[in-house]
């Protein structure tokens, strides 16, 4: 038998070898354990390497200038404009780290307090581990991981936010956060939220406007301006004894709103920092945010409770009447706001401001900033087909164009005021203008409607590039070509009386009216369509005019050929239609055509582009090297420019409204008449006028000016060239020549 002594040895042998049996087993299981954690942590591998983040190119918006290098609009997949730290109002910076991040400053790479908080509450609600990050764990998941709530994309997380705070200052990576993360509505980064939201720079904002644009990263799409106002602002509620409630959403919705928004002014007003921290009645609770075992609530859903406890829950502050009470409806923006005070980023004055100024807040109607939409959609296509449209949206490309703010501003705000004065008494609804530089053949002016955004009214619609009937406005150039070779001159002399040629065609004058013999340049100052045919059967043949306008930019004459014989299965017959000006050409073929006469018959290359520079600051597009080419000789450019401008063979009393006094001015008109209507009371056919054209140009610039509808309703009768185009031409004119040097005609 064993002893006492011997009996207790053996036992505490026993324990001390279960001991070291157990602490063996937990130091394999350990080892077993770390190499598994090591073995998931390589599965995690490779993890993003963030020594460069700041030299990558993030996909930014490309922006449209004016020559003047005004913003006109940002071509955009997404809209981005990257702004630096010292360019974002300190106003923001506090507000986004109160409501993302309150330790920023102070914290390393993670928050101790919110670890310990995350785990206490899942050992204790046994709850799903909370997935509340610091600013610099955000920053890591936007740029580098999903949205999906894994935990392996929370130790990725982990190590990038150790790595980000190991290579960049605290400076930098809120940069960098605020320059990343999604404001909604299209809106990426704080300065394009801020231009979208408040048509402000990130640089002016608000403490109010701060807390505002603080609360959307939260949940963009829910708290969006756009989407929920109210869940963002706050909004009033007036209650009767009843409980039954009226949320007010405008002055219209009831008559003594802004009385009840005044009371809620005074209570905000009055709160002091003392009572700010005691007990208020709230009502309508939220069983989801305050939890019925840890508050009282009465008959009519009221509670006490703390004011800064009140901000954390979607709840509302009461303040009782003799009849009624009113409610304010909190949300986020009060909460941040709140932090953005305890925190000490603002005095108690400026958070009761700002609340204050929420009550009446109007975000204004999102637009798509767009500045000369007609001149700007036309450059963002031709960018479109010429590079690559994902290039174009996120590349950062700066495209400087020819346009000239003041020529543009003056161009629409003419169109606009012929529409409002005139539209009842000739029903013309719209017009569209181009002008053109001659001597370096940029596009100075562009509207092609009076309101781009007008689906009902044809706003979409590109007249510039639109095949239109030039009637008489194409006549110079039927004459050019005689003149060319030679046929005539300027004073040969043309019978205006009815004619018919050997193929029984006999072609007729707009006013069906001859004027007998008159020399070539009348014949082309009056408009006479008789001398016109003759000229052009006596010297053209079809090929030979196809041939002549093809350096002037006449390429629709071409097109709409070739499209006719596809269609029919024969060539279109210029013939009569050239002569009588029916065929179709643009507006802006027009005016580059024109543009060679002004220019002393040099073609330049039309163009809308001064330079495009890419992200790095290269040039990857300039207009320095355009093409130009001499067309003819010059001699013939001062023969059709002395026609045009010589005041003698005008009609009577035109050179009043065809000039520019002391400058040399040519001009061409013509109002179509091919729009029919049969007239009620006699059954008569009425001719009703059509396109309404001008044609102005000087040495320095020319200018055409198309009106009608895209309906194509018919005009009245008193609508002529005279009574609705001109006046835009006359002033616009006036107006691009007031600062420029008088120039005269080149000769030779």
């Amino acid at each position: 038998m064993l002893n006492t002594n011997t009996k207790s040895f053996i036992n505490k042998y026993n324990i001390i070898s279960k001991i070291i049996l157990i602490f063996l087993c937990l130091i394999i299981l350990s080892f077993i354990s770390l190499f598994l954690f090591l073995n998931y942590l390589n599965s995690l591998w490779p993890f993003p390497d963030v020594k460069d983040y700041k030299t990558i190119p993030l996909p930014e918006s490309s922006i449209i200038y004016d020559r003047t290098w005004w913003e006109l609009y940002k071509i955009y997949l997404e809209k981005r404009t990257y702004v630096p730290y010292e360019e974002i109002n300190i106003n923001m910076i506090n507000a986004i780290i109160a409501s993302e991040d309150k330790r920023f400053w102070s914290n390393p790479w993670y928050d101790s307090i919110w670890i310990i908080r995350a785990i206490f509450n899942w050992l204790l609600k046994w709850s799903s581990i909370s997935w509340t990050s610091w600013i610099t764990q955000q920053l890591a998941r936007v740029t580098y991981l999903t949205d999906e709530r894994t935990i392996e994309r929370k130790i990725k997380e982990l190590y990038l936010s150790i790595e980000l705070n190991s290579i960049f200052d605290k400076k930098d990576i809120l940069e960098l956060y605020l320059n990343k993360i999604f404001f909604w509505w299209n809106s990426y980064w704080v300065e394009q939220a801020s231009q979208t939201y408040f048509w402000i720079k990130a640089s002016e904002l608000n403490i109010l406007e701060s807390s505002i644009l603080s609360s959307l990263p939260k949940a963009p799409t829910w708290l969006s301006p756009y989407n929920n106002k109210y869940a963002l602002l706050g909004y009033p509620l007036i209650l009767n004894n009843s409980g039954s409630s009226i949320k007010i959403l405008s002055k219209n919705d009831l008559d003594n709103k802004d009385n009840e928004v005044n009371k809620l002014t005074t209570f905000f007003d009055k709160l002091d920092a003392v009572n700010a921290w005691s007990y208020l009645k709230i009502c309508w609770i939220n069983y989801r945010n305050i939890k019925s075992y840890n508050f009282f609530v009465d008959e009519l859903w009221c509670t006490n409770v703390k004011f800064n406890k009140l901000l954390l829950f979607l709840n509302s502050i009461s303040i009782e009447y003799k009849d009624s009470y009113i409610e304010y409806k909190t949300w986020r923006k009060d909460y941040i706001l709140w932090r953005m005070l305890e925190d000490k980023y603002i005095t108690f004055e400026e958070y009761k401001q700002a609340i204050i100024w929420s009550f009446g807040f109007e975000f204004n109607e999102y637009t798509d900033a767009i500045r000369y939409p007609h001149f700007v959609i036309y450059i963002r296509d031709n960018l479109f087909e010429k590079y690559w449209k994902e290039e174009i949206e996120t590349g950062w490309y700066k495209i400087y164009t020819t346009i000239n703010p003041l020529l543009q501003d003056k161009a629409q705000e003419l169109i606009e005021k012929q529409v409002i004065t005139n539209i009842e008494k000739f029903w013309a609804k719209n017009a569209a203008l181009i002008s053109l530089d001659n001597k370096s053949g940029e596009i100075i002016s562009m509207v092609w409607w009076v309101d781009y955004f007008d689906k009902s009214n044809g706003g979409y619609n590109n007249m510039i590039f639109a095949r239109l009937q030039p009637g008489s406005t194409f006549k110079p150039f039927i004459y050019m070509l005689s003149m060319i070779k030679e046929w005539f001159t300027k004073y040969t002399i043309f019978t205006d009386a009815k004619f018919t040629f050997p193929w029984d065609y006999t072609p007729n004058n707009s006013d069906w009216k001859y004027m007998w013999k008159m020399t070539l340049s009348k014949a082309l100052n009056y408009s006479r369509n008789i001398p016109a045919v003759k000229n052009y059967y006596a010297a053209w043949e079809e090929e030979e005019i196809i041939k002549f306008l093809t350096p002037f930019w006449m390429k629709s004459l071409i097109d709409f050929k070739n499209e006719f014989k596809e269609k029919n299965g024969y060539n279109y017959v210029y013939a009569a239609p050239m002569a009588l000006w029916t065929v179709q050409i643009t507006p802006f073929e027009l005016a580059s055509a024109y543009s060679v006469f002004a220019n002393s018959w040099i073609k330049n290359e039309i163009t809308s582009i001064l330079k495009i520079i890419d992200s790095k600051w290269n040039i990857i597009e300039t207009n320095e090297n355009k093409i130009w080419q001499r067309v003819l000789e010059q001699k013939y450019t001062y023969q059709i420019n002395s026609i045009l401008s010589n005041i003698n063979d005008r009609p009577w009393g035109w050179n009043y409204f065809l000039a520019i006094p002391g400058r040399q001015m040519a001009a061409k008109t013509w109002t179509s008449s091919k729009q029919y209507k049969k007239e009620i009371d006699d059954e008569e056919d009425t001719i009703l006028p059509k396109d309404l054209w001008t044609v102005w140009y000087t040495p320095s610039i020319t200018t055409v000016v198309w009106a009608w509808n895209t309906s194509w309703e018919e005009l009245k009768i008193k609508a002529y060239w005279l009574t609705w185009a001109w006046p835009i031409m006359r002033d616009f004119m006036d107006f691009a020549h007031k600062d420029l040097e008088i120039e005269k005609w080149k000769k030779d």
